[in-house]
């Protein structure tokens, strides 16, 4: 008898907590920044019209994308990212280095995922990469939800802290 009250004890306790499981699940965040070089086919689609001797190592791809997983449980989610014109400002204040990008963003409570994205061709020629890191730091990523229990999650990053270089 006592068996099965424990049994019958552990099975009410698992059933109760599984259906609470979601109120402590953390939605995944995932922050990616990188600076590339060209390709030939990339290079040769640029356009390189005002730029004497221009060479693929003038320029650079970059990628930036934000998502956000595993959040249909949460609600008020909000995800602000660095509009093309913010990228733009940024990168060109003494030099036009801005060349060509695009972006998407989708964020609606109830989905699973979240996402932004950014990419862009980046006219680098005499520009160093700690001075583009620099001139992408004041890029601001926020990103937040409340969760079902009412309590409020938000968060900061910077891009030019989170911006990786690849060769």
């Amino acid at each position: 008898m006592k068996r099965y009250l424990l049994g019958l004890l552990l099975m009410v306790l698992i059933v109760s907590g599984c259906g609470r499981f979601d109120l402590f699940t953390t939605p995944r965040i995932n922050i990616t920044a990188r600076v590339s070089r060209l390709t030939q086919e990339e290079f040769e689609s640029v356009g390189t019209a005002g730029i004497d001797n221009p060479s693929i190592n003038d320029f650079r791809k970059l990628e930036f994308q934000v998502k956000i997983s595993n959040s249909s449980h949460v609600t008020d989610k909000e995800l602000e990212v660095p509009t093309v014109q913010d990228f733009q400002a940024a990168l060109d204040k003494d030099t036009h280095r801005a060349w060509s990008g695009g972006s998407s963003y989708r964020n609606a409570d109830g989905e699973k995922v979240s996402l932004a994205e950014y990419h862009a061709f980046i006219y680098a020629r005499g520009l160093s990469e700690e001075e583009l890191r620099v001139m992408l730091i004041p890029l601001q990523i926020s990103i937040g939800w409340r969760n079902k229990d009412g309590s409020r999650f938000s968060q900061d990053y910077y891009l030019g802290q989170v911006l990786e270089f690849k060769e």
